[in-house]
């Protein structure tokens, strides 16, 4: 690429001419500047700005959610942008604006959303505060920006690919259907305060939304307290177990049941065909649970009878029946 180039390609000429993924680049050394160090191709940057471009890279390069990246290019243009015009902005290019999200983008650019081990990466600064109905960017990397042109383009590279990534997404809703999500992706897209991704493992409730994991083909050595015999009867039906120990009485499962009834809680569903696939899941669309499926049943972990409760899931859309071969065969 460099060679046909005549100079070291950016994000964004990967993007263009299709060698390689750049989000392939980014996930394995963190930020492209990385990638660059590596061939001996990059240009010095202050720890800070590194920093920062770790946690563009990271964090919005994969395009999932506009918002951020909206905002960071109004704020490189003038570093004070009211909130007001990002709502009317987003408004604008079609996309959702709940309360929720903007409260994200608020936790993701002063960083309070990350666990500290992340903050450390990602500089422990707030890049961007919110003050009086004003976001603001941080002095420090607004000098970078307009000083150094080298980090000027490698942001501007971030930004405009995000922006072209996001064309891979219905930003008109939180996930799109038969796309790859990893449940960190899914923490950040509900809107969740804070990352709690490490934790979800097969379902957690959290502020309005239970995102269901399923892992359709269990290996072996998988725990055996995680080793639910999932079953597709068709592309609209799905078989389905909470934890151990549950019974249908157990609070978890009423608060659960409740939700799904009264529609106060939503249930999106993620799937991959097996451990051998990655952290990724398709997201197969929103489902309720069948109530008269509903089955108090135990299972025997180490040496002990624990209960669980197993009900089947009705997708409100019929899986895309390639995706469904692909996941059951």
């Amino acid at each position: 690429m460099k060679n046909k180039l005549g100079r070291v390609p950016r994000l964004a000429d990967f993007q263009k001419f299709g060698s390689v993924d750049g989000q392939v680049l980014v996930d394995k050394y963190e930020n492209y500047q990385q990638f660059l160090i590596k061939m001996h191709d990059e240009q010095p940057l202050t720890k800070s700005a590194d920093a920062f471009l770790r946690l563009i890279s990271r964090e919005f390069l994969n395009g999932m959610r506009i918002h951020e990246l909206v905002l960071l290019q109004q704020l490189f243009k003038q570093p004070r942008y009211a909130k007001q015009a990002l709502v009317s902005r987003l408004h604008e290019l079609g996309t959702y604006t709940d309360p929720a999200t903007l409260q994200s983008v608020n936790n993701h650019l002063d960083l309070s959303y990350f666990q500290p081990r992340d903050q450390v990466k990602y500089g422990q600064t707030a890049w961007v505060t919110l003050q009086d109905g004003y976001y603001q960017l941080n002095d420090e990397l607004w000098a970078q920006y307009q000083q150094n042109p080298y980090f000027k383009n490698s942001v501007d590279d971030v930004l405009q690919v995000g922006m072209w990534n996001s064309k891979r997404y219905d930003q008109q809703t939180k996930f799109t259907r038969n796309q790859r999500y990893t449940r960190r992706h899914v923490n950040r897209l509900l809107g969740w305060p804070k990352d709690q991704s490490s934790a979800i493992y097969g379902y957690k409730a959290n502020q309005g939304s239970c995102p269901l994991f399923v892992i359709y083909q269990k290996r072996p050595q998988s725990p055996v307290a995680a080793r639910h015999q999932n079953v597709f009867y068709d592309t609209q039906t799905l078989s389905w177990f909470t934890k151990t120990p549950r019974k249908l009485d157990s609070k978890e499962v009423v608060h659960l049941l409740k939700g799904n009834r009264q529609q106060t809680i939503a249930f999106p569903l993620f799937v991959k065909k097996s451990e051998d696939e990655g952290a990724d899941f398709y997201y197969l669309g929103l489902v309720d649970f069948d109530f008269q499926s509903l089955e108090q049943q135990t299972r025997i972990i180490n040496g002990h009878e624990k209960p669980i409760v197993k009900a089947n899931l009705q997708l409100r859309t019929p899986v895309d029946y390639q995706l469904y071969l692909n996941l059951i065969n």
